[in-house]
């Protein structure tokens, strides 16, 4: 039951119109660990401040709560494409979602 890969980012606020999802892949690393990257181009000219999280999911689709489910903020230079990269903390995380939002300016 694996979703399309682009059905496991999600964009808040308008920035579907910011920024294109190049790719996603996935491999598995030492550990039977699940490990992600997401290049994520920027279609503007100007820089664009953005916070990511990423929340991994058991082979049901629930989400497992641990320690990574944080914001981390990311600038994209205008034009350029940066990488979203993650490990999972378990080998149960079988399964991953992408939550990508614009970050406050102050």
């Amino acid at each position: 039951s694996r979703q399309p890969a682009l059905k496991r980012v999600e964009m808040g606020g308008g920035l579907s119109r910011a920024l294109e999802i190049v790719s996603v892949n996935q491999a598995t690393v030492s550990d039977d660990l699940l490990k992600l990257q997401a290049n994520v181009k920027n279609m503007h000219g100007a820089a664009r401040r953005i916070i990511y999280k990423i929340e991994w999911m058991d082979e049901n689709g629930i989400v497992i709560n641990d320690s990574s489910g944080v914001w981390i903020p990311l600038r994209i230079r205008g034009g350029e494409t940066a990488a979203i990269q993650s490990v999972a903390t378990t080998p149960k995380a079988k399964d991953f979602r992408i939550k990508l939002q614009a970050a406050r300016v102050n």
